[in-house]
């Protein structure tokens, strides 16, 4: 299993369009006029514009255990005289038979060349290069190893109550689920970001040589490994990343995307907007029983004002969460009354090393922070008394 593991930052998931001129109806390979639904990849309120793809083919390399990428050739929704064809595929299942393995930078010419190949075994000729073609869809991913940290389980339940991200829906999926891997998600119009236990969704998934090999390999053994996967669904959420670095035109081809530091960035932008939040000490307190809380609170904090207003606030996050406990200062006081808080809390110098369980979550916080490049946000003050 570890021969193919990589921690690397890498696209996975990409879904390509080109402007397709010639012939292809009636062929082997887009024989079938089909339901957008059938291919699994639009949402509800998507087209009703005609599809054509081969659902034999696409069965055929199924049962054989092979990855081939989604294709089909849609009719333009205002001008159904216009075709394009599309592509969607795991750029790692594609390469390597799996997506714990990465995509990187200098395989770029290898992935133009087995996609080439590709599309000349489904008869596609097209007057261009597979690099040129617009990416309407993409996910960036990396997979992290915490085996000599703690279960993959552990981790997730560590970052479950960072369930605060601007303009999201949050979802978290318990461990206990047997019908999908145990994740954490955060949804927008334009961006999710999903956490999961790499290898319950690979038992559950496996498709490839490769993943069935994995899966016999990882039989009775304890692993650790968290995938953390952003995907900017369209064109605009990824024009809105490429801006940030100063790249900015109206669309960007596969060859554009195809940055090492793009994909960095965003994995620690999205990462550091979640989970490295100013207060995640006391988040961490918060998850644990009273006694724990009590004595934590007597060690760092000498006055008894202080010491209720940390009860307080500590209990809000017990009771509501930290998006609730938010919404509940914002909605009964004022935004601002929010953020001072936690300026003020920022301020407290709280130590959880002398409490054997918070010590080992703030180990493991730090070591997935640093994964990313990123360091705890803190304000380094050890005043204690006279903060609200």
């Amino acid at each position: 299993m570890y021969k193919y593991l990589s921690e690397s930052p890498s696209i996975d998931t990409i879904r390509l369009k080109v402007h397709y001129p010639d012939s292809f109806k009636n062929t082997e390979y887009f024989g079938d006029i089909i339901n957008w639904r059938s291919l699994g990849i639009y949402d509800n309120n998507k087209r009703t514009c005609k599809i054509w793809s081969s659902i034999k083919f696409r069965e055929e390399q199924k049962k054989n255990k092979l990855y081939k990428p989604q294709y089909w050739v849609e009719e333009d929704f205002k001008n159904p005289t216009v075709k394009y064809l599309w592509l969607e595929l795991s750029l790692s299942k594609f390469l390597h038979g799996t997506n714990l393995s990465a995509v990187p930078e200098n395989e770029f010419v290898l992935l133009i060349e087995r996609l080439g190949e590709f599309l000349h075994d489904i008869k596609v000729i097209l007057p261009g290069q597979v690099e040129g073609f617009t990416v309407t869809k993409m996910a960036i991913a990396k997979n992290i190893d915490f085996t000599h940290l703690c279960t993959d389980e552990n981790v997730l339940k560590l970052l479950a109550p960072f369930n605060y991200r601007p303009r999201s829906k949050y979802e978290y999926m318990e461990a206990s689920d047997p019908q999908k891997p145990k994740q954490l998600k955060y949804n927008t119009g334009l961006t999710e970001v999903i956490c999961y236990a790499k290898i319950p969704e690979i038992k559950k998934n496996a498709r490839t040589v490769v993943e069935h090999e994995i899966v016999a390999d990882c039989k009775n053994k304890v692993v650790g490994i968290i995938r953390f996967e952003v995907t900017l669904k369209n064109k605009r959420a990824i024009r809105q990343k490429m801006t940030q670095l100063g790249r900015k035109q109206q669309s960007y081809t596969l060859k554009d995307v195809f940055v090492g530091n793009f994909w960095e960035k965003v994995l620690r932008d999205e990462m550091g907007k979640i989970f490295n939040h100013p207060i995640s000490d006391y988040i961490f307190l918060a998850q644990h029983s009273t006694p724990i809380i009590q004595q934590v609170i007597d060690q760092n904090f000498k006055t008894l004002d202080v010491q209720e207003k940390i009860y307080y606030f500590l209990g809000k996050l017990q009771e509501l969460g930290l998006a609730e406990t938010k919404d509940y200062y914002t909605n009964h006081y004022s935004r601002s009354a929010w953020y001072r808080r936690i300026k003020k809390l920022q301020k407290l110098h709280i130590d959880l090393n002398s409490i054997p369980r918070l010590a080992s979550s703030k180990k493991i916080y730090a070591y997935f922070l640093g994964q990313f490049g990123l360091k705890s946000t803190k304000i380094v003050n050890p005043r204690q008394d006279k903060l609200f």
